[in-house]
């Protein structure tokens, strides 16, 4: 498929933005009913919140709902389109005319990214639980990425198991260190007295490492280093990952320059502005691709993950089967 290109800049990202967050609410009601209008969520925010043209001397007529109606539903349908476009086959929807229907992907990766990007509270129990399994789950997808031999740990904090991923910061490194045959050598820069323990941060931004190995035992090999942001305020993270935090307590961080990623559930759209995020923040993942390189690796995934991912998009939402 020939590169879409637009005009949009970064500073213009709303234009765009709304009608993502708007498509957004299109899936989720896709999930839970089978197929739904697109317009749906669209019709009541008009009707509720904007020209109340049911009550008296509001200056409005039907005719003028329909019309704004269609002003917004327009730039929904065409974002959902692009989704089409982009995803292909690992885009688990439909569009006909102004239906949207919804078709179980294999691996659920797509439906997962979207409810943890409509999911708002993302830090009480059990709802934590998403953050930590995106952390997981893209991890897997830097690894597919890098292609067979390919190895990786989640470093995020909270643990997500004690021997997987130690909970001490220091004690993390060295299973790292372990991992990757001398690479990431616990050597912190901050003064630290005999016998005082390193009151280190608990994850300096990182989320993820994968790597791909030689397999002769030599340091310098490919690294990605990635920081996950799950939040709506995901566009205020690209710099949270910076080598010189890690140089606090890790020197040298890798003998041959590493990669920066970056992961998000949520969905960039705009190839100018998906281009912004990767230049300040790195190689990007967002659902479309999570969704593209899990569905591409759907055994692998489901194997890794069983009911894990279903587990977690039922927290949120009852899917329509």
């Amino acid at each position: 498929m020939k590169h879409l290109q637009d005009t949009y800049r970064w500073d213009q990202r709303g234009i765009l933005f709304k009608p993502a967050t708007n498509a957004d609410e299109a899936e989720l009601n896709a999930i839970k009913r089978g197929t739904t209008p697109i317009d749906i969520g669209v019709a009541d925010d008009i009707i509720a919140d904007e020209h109340h043209s049911d009550l008296p001397d509001h200056g409005y007529t039907w005719r003028d709902e329909e019309f704004a109606l269609d002003m917004i539903t327009g730039p929904v349908i065409q974002e959902i389109d692009r989704r089409i476009k982009l995803g292909g086959n690992s885009y688990p929807f439909t569009r006909n005319g102004n239906a949207l229907t919804y078709n179980e992907s294999k691996t659920l990766a797509y439906e997962f990214c979207l409810v943890t990007t409509i999911q708002k509270d993302i830090s009480s129990s059990p709802y934590n639980q998403l953050p930590i399994l995106f952390e997981l789950m893209v991890t897997e997808v830097a690894k597919c990425y890098l292609g067979a031999s390919a190895e990786g740990i989640r470093t995020g904090a909270p643990s997500h198991d004690p021997i997987e991923r130690p909970k001490n910061f220091k004690k993390l490194f060295e299973r790292v260190n372990d991992l990757t045959l001398g690479e990431f050598q616990w050597l912190p820069t901050v003064h630290l007295e005999d016998g005082e323990s390193p009151n280190a941060p608990k994850d300096e931004g990182l989320d993820f490492i994968v790597w791909k190995p030689f397999g002769d035992f030599r340091n310098g090999q490919l690294f990605i280093l990635g920081q996950c942001a799950c939040g709506d305020d995901w566009d205020t993270k690209f710099s949270d990952l910076q080598e010189e935090r890690l140089q606090r307590w890790i020197n040298p961080v890798t003998y041959a320059k590493f990669l920066r990623a970056f992961s998000v559930p949520h969905h960039i759209p705009g190839h100018a502005i998906f281009n912004d995020v990767c230049r300040r923040a790195g190689i990007t993942f967002d659902r479309l691709r999570i969704a593209k390189i899990s569905e591409d690796n759907h055994e692998h995934f489901k194997e890794k993950f069983d009911s894990k991912i279903s587990d977690a998009i039922n927290l949120v939402v009852k899917r329509y089967v």
